[in-house]
């Protein structure tokens, strides 16, 4: 049996189309907070996890993006070191931790933050009381595990946007999802890259116009070895050859698990049949995943593996913000005999139509096509690397160009 016969057994019938027959992306958003004027105001956020590797991730791309949000609570379950050191650098008003044991040694130091006491909840209730918290807005759902859905519920009846970074809370009940975010007016927004990538391509489209989703997948570290994987060790199943992720979902990655999981989350997510999910090797992990139409176009998505992107995306949509640092999609690793520069010898003339607009400044494409509407006339020069370097240079002033 194959894995989409698999899957198509024992998964519940969750792709009923939206009212207007539109991809269920962001289902029914939730509002967002404006400032004077009509901007987005600070936003105010809640994470679930954060000590995890979305978690610390989300909260590097928080700390960059400064005054724009606030944390305003923190949840983990063993590490609680880490949960201290977070606790000052963003000053939460509460805070989750699974043991009663860890809760009443942080109530017992006292600590004040804005003037206030900080709150210190704990176990199952708490995470779900921090999830459903009345001053947040988005709340980031990256608890992992079957013990993500009670909380990822109680954020999605507070109407929250929820950054939802729980796959098995969405696998285990995703029609009660689905279904709860439409009733409470919440939006939930993927971080994974894979469905990110749809989302983006998506936003908008309309179900029946769509003849299948793509997802792409790295292979791993074992995808061409041909040593069985009952004989490979922990380390090797980590050292994982694009992606810098926790250890569980690295683990997944390695043995392509994670990505069986994923052709149900998108179905669950974009409300697409089981039979229009397809998966593709893609070992470079530059493009995340494409979207064919039924009108034979593709769109694709694309952006250097670092999971920094998607948790940002989902963090501030609908607007676009500045990338966490110089991450550039273009790499002469990353498409190897698909794309590459376009050479400067033998064919000059595209170097050098773009320093002649940085030279030209005003009126640059009349100069262009001037000089490309007599190139015929110009016999005397010979040859064709040198065809329009004397009459630009003399239109540009004497710089010489090339």
């Amino acid at each position: 049996m194959t894995l989409h016969e698999t899957l198509k057994r024992t998964s519940p019938a969750l792709r009923a189309p939206s009212p207007d027959g539109r991809v269920n992306i962001t289902l029914l958003p939730s509002p967002i907070r404006r400032g004077v004027g009509g901007e987005v105001g600070v936003r105010r956020v809640v994470i679930l996890g954060s000590t995890g590797s979305i978690g610390v991730n989300a909260l590097g791309v928080l700390k960059r993006l400064g005054k724009a949000y606030q944390v305003v609570g923190l949840s983990a379950r063993r590490n609680m070191a880490l949960l201290l050191k977070q606790m000052r650098q963003f000053e939460p008003d509460v805070i989750s931790v699974w043991e009663e044991s860890d809760a009443r040694a942080f109530r017992a130091q006292g600590i004040i933050v804005h003037g206030k006491p900080l709150v210190v909840l704990s176990g199952l209730e708490g995470l779900m009381e921090l999830a459903g918290w009345g001053s947040a807005d988005t709340v980031l759902s990256s608890v992992v595990g079957a013990v993500g859905l009670r909380p990822l519920l109680a954020a999605i009846r507070g109407g929250k946007t929820v950054a939802l970074a729980n796959k098995e809370a969405l696998i285990m009940a995703g029609e009660l999802v689905v279904g709860e975010a439409r009733r409470w007016n919440a939006t939930l927004l993927p971080v994974d890259s894979e469905h990110s990538a749809l989302f983006q391509c998506l936003n908008g489209e309309r179900s029946k116009e769509v003849r299948r989703l793509i997802l792409t997948a790295s292979g791993g570290p074992f995808y061409r070895t041909k040593t069985a994987l009952d004989r490979v060790t922990v380390r090797q199943a980590l050292a994982h050859p694009t992606w810098k992720m926790g250890r569980k979902i690295t683990i997944d990655s390695a043995t392509l698990m994670n990505k069986g999981i994923e052709i149900l989350e998108a179905s669950i997510l974009f409300g697409i049949s089981l039979d229009q999910v397809e998966v593709v090797i893609h070992p470079q992990s530059i493009v995340h995943s494409l979207v064919e139409f039924t009108d034979g176009a593709v769109l694709a998505q694309l952006s250097h593996p670092d999971m920094r992107l998607p948790i940002q995306y989902a963090l501030s949509f609908p607007e676009r913000w500045a990338a966490p640092g110089p991450i550039r999609v273009w790499r002469k690793r990353s498409w190897p005999g698909t794309a590459m520069p376009p050479k400067k010898s033998g064919l000059p003339n595209l170097a050098i139509i773009w320093q002649t607009i940085q030279i030209a400044k005003k009126d640059f494409n009349t100069l262009i096509i001037g000089v490309h509407s007599i190139r015929k006339q110009i016999k005397s020069w010979g040859h064709t690397r040198l065809f329009y370097q004397p009459v630009i240079r003399h239109l540009t002033g004497g710089v010489k160009l090339g």
